[in-house]
């Protein structure tokens, strides 16, 4: 017991404490209107994104991808190449694992104007107070969860110790 005890003083201020890593901004943004087809489609991170666990896809609201490629990652950012596209609303849907063992997923929305000059996302900015950010491990769920842990151990422990009948 005394081992349960030593491990959840260890290991919940390391879990609770600690930079998370955010989303901080989807290029183009939710429900913006952009006056060109986008080159891509950007979602930028404050942090690492583990290399080989990340799916965006862009499909017309007709549900047809118009992604034309695969999602790559570019440093702190996942960057997915669109085709030409036509007028019209698209939806991105996003899964991302974080460095950190958390997973975000998403679903945003923009809008293609008539123009036809290829529209260029701006460069990302740093990351604002109250980023936007999805799901995550709150402190009281690391808790609940360590005293869940707790009262199954000592169950157990009274289990296997529990005097055998004659």
């Amino acid at each position: 017991m005394l081992v349960v005890f030593a491990a959840l003083a260890i290991g919940v201020p390391a879990v609770v404490g600690g930079p998370e890593v955010e989303l901080t901004g989807i290029s183009p943004a939710d429900g913006a209107t952009v006056p060109g087809p986008p080159v891509e489609v950007a979602l930028d991170f404050t942090g690492p994104v583990v290399s080989d666990d990340f799916h965006v896809t862009v499909a017309n609201l007709r549900g047809a991808v118009v992604s034309s490629g695969a999602a790559r990652l570019d440093g702190q950012r996942v960057v997915v190449p669109v085709g030409l596209l036509p007028a019209g609303g698209y939806r991105v849907a996003y899964h991302v694992a974080l460095a950190d063992g958390r997973e975000l997923d998403g679903v945003t929305d923009f809008t293609v104007a008539g123009g036809s000059e290829r529209w260029v996302a701006p460069a990302p900015e740093a990351a604002p107070t109250g980023a936007h950010g999805h799901g995550g491990a709150d402190p009281l769920s690391i808790v609940l969860t360590c005293v869940a842990l707790l009262l199954i151990g000592a169950l157990l422990n009274l289990l296997l110790r529990r005097p055998r009948p004659r």
